[in-house]
């Protein structure tokens, strides 16, 4: 960015195109052209990037005229074709155009290439509306930050219009043009292309921020969470379609839990998506068959000692009636020897 060193504007030097003295000073009136002067010093030396109090009535205090004069002078200008006025919100802009490029274009058939850009970014209406918005000029740089934003994200007047009243009602002021740009990006990547799109956006991030103070406030966080949390919520309620009751009721688990995270409500959720989990009856009919299981499991878990490898005795492969018999005539000691 360049910039050029000025120490007192009223020294400074004016350059009017000498077309204006040969086409317009021979029939306009000694307070019209008085008036033009004064007015493009002023857009010469500052081109509205800060203000200098010249205005209307200042011209008229300064020439001894009435205000209506010089407006009607501004008139007498723009009938000419060498301004063109615009007013919004009790703004009273003038733009000065340039002369020579009006007069080579209309009097000679030179082709000449219409910088579309550059029109575009002179569209009056636009910024003189963005201007009363903020209470001051925008200066050229900024001029071209938002035009490129415009063009980059695809992005008309009017949401760009509507970018600035969304900063002045959520932070009561004008950050910064760059906080502008990042608000128009948001709603590109959310493909916010007018007004009705950005009515939904807001019902839904509305919807989201309510939600997202239900669950915190169920697992007693006093703070507002991340924007990993935020995904993760978004995740349980979007991708798992999972409803409210059963998101409170995973939180439940938080009293068992001395430092509870959306990790590990995450973990449970994900598990009840995968197991077809949608209702509260299903997680308590869930928690049912676990309880179950688990109790079977420890039932047939019982200690084995070492009398389960105890091979039986002999004695097994006998009927009552031959042990009976066995007793009565005694049992041969096979280690008996003959």
């Amino acid at each position: 960015m360049f910039y050029k060193s000025m120490g007192n504007e009223n020294l400074a030097d004016v350059s009017i195109p000498s077309l204006f003295f040969d086409l317009y000073l021979a029939t306009a009136t000694g307070d019209q052209i008085k008036v033009y002067l004064l007015g493009y010093k002023s857009a010469f030396l500052y081109n509205g990037s800060r203000d200098d109090g010249m205005d209307n009535s200042s011209i008229a205090m300064a020439l001894g005229i009435s205000k209506s004069d010089v407006e009607k002078a501004w008139e007498y200008w723009e009938n000419i074709g060498v301004v063109k006025i615009t007013k919004t919100n009790d703004i009273y802009g003038v733009k000065f155009l340039d002369i020579k490029y009006n007069y080579i274009k209309k009097h000679y058939k030179t082709e000449i290439q219409e910088d579309t850009d550059a029109k575009d970014m002179e569209d009056d209406n636009f910024f003189i509306e963005i201007e009363g918005l903020i209470g001051r000029p925008l200066v050229p740089q900024e001029k071209i930050k938002l035009f490129d934003s415009m063009k980059q994200y695809s992005i008309s007047d009017e949401m760009v219009i509507e970018a600035f009243k969304v900063s002045i009602n959520e932070t009561g002021k004008i950050k910064s043009i760059s906080y502008i740009i990042s608000i128009i990006k948001t709603w590109y990547d959310n493909s916010i292309k007018n007004k009705d799109d950005l009515e939904k956006y807001n019902e839904e991030r509305k919807e989201k921020n309510i939600n997202y103070k239900r669950i915190f406030s169920a697992l007693g966080f006093n703070r507002m969470p991340t924007e990993a949390e935020k995904d993760t919520i978004n995740k349980w309620i979007d991708d798992y379609k999972m409803s409210m009751e059963i998101i409170l009721k995973a939180c439940e688990k938080s009293v068992n839990i001395s430092s509870p995270s959306i990790k590990y409500f995450d973990s449970i959720i994900t598990s009840w998506y995968e197991k077809g989990v949608k209702t509260v009856e299903d997680v308590i009919n869930n928690e049912k068959k676990h309880q179950k299981l688990k109790k079977y499991t420890q039932n047939n878990n019982t200690v084995k000692t070492k009398f389960h490898n105890f091979e039986q005795s002999k004695s097994d492969k006998y009927s009552k009636e031959s042990l009976r018999k066995l007793m009565i005539s005694g049992i041969p000691n096979p280690d008996k020897k003959e």
